[in-house]
């Protein structure tokens, strides 16, 4: 979205609400949000929501309303407002753990300082996820400021959305980003 169009969709909100807006219009950290658009360009256009099985497919696609109503499933287009999370440590974590069990080593002097690292790696993973409790803890709440990053959860299947900006779309092949869900071990 443009920054004009947010200037002016936050003064009509402010026009429509006497100068005031209420607690429910701003979008702060922890709240539940439907993604939906529209074309502007036509004026009887659907409404369309992002919804994903999320379990069973990674992608995720648009439905119109009226197929959202029909089929009852907007628990499955429901996701939750997230800070940025530091991962450094479940990365680098998650790799050593993997050089350790696919190492073709020999000698068990060697196999056996690379396990002794293990409780070292999971110490700082779990010192990584109590500090983002505590961030999150923290901004629950607050409102989300323009140029801040978040991460989107989906509720139903506990993942969060992510891009590639490599792929290119399945249907459009002119939009750069590929949207799907990632894995949220």
């Amino acid at each position: 979205m443009e920054p004009n169009k947010l200037t002016d969709d936050f003064h009509r909100l402010l026009n429509q609400n006497g100068g005031n807006i209420d607690a429910k219009d701003i979008l702060t950290y922890g709240s539940l949000i439907c993604l939906s658009f529209t074309e502007e360009a036509e004026k009887n256009s659907d409404e369309y929501f992002a919804y994903s099985e999320g379990l069973t497919d990674t992608k995720v696609l648009l439905k119109t309303k009226s197929d959202m109503d029909a089929e009852g499933c907007y628990t499955r287009g429901i996701f939750r407002i997230y800070p940025s999370f530091y991962h450094d440590s479940y990365t680098k974590g998650k790799q050593k753990f993997e050089e350790i069990t696919t190492s073709t080593t020999t000698s068990q002097l060697d196999k056996r300082s690379k396990r002794t690292q293990i409780p070292k790696l999971m110490k700082g993973i779990h010192e990584e996820l109590a500090l983002n409790v505590d961030i999150y803890e923290k901004l629950k709440g607050t409102p989300v400021q323009y140029g801040q990053v978040i991460q989107l959860l989906h509720v139903s299947s506990q993942k969060y959305l992510a891009y590639d900006p490599n792929v290119p779309a399945d249907l459009e092949s002119d939009c750069l980003k590929y949207v799907y869900f990632v894995n949220s071990e």
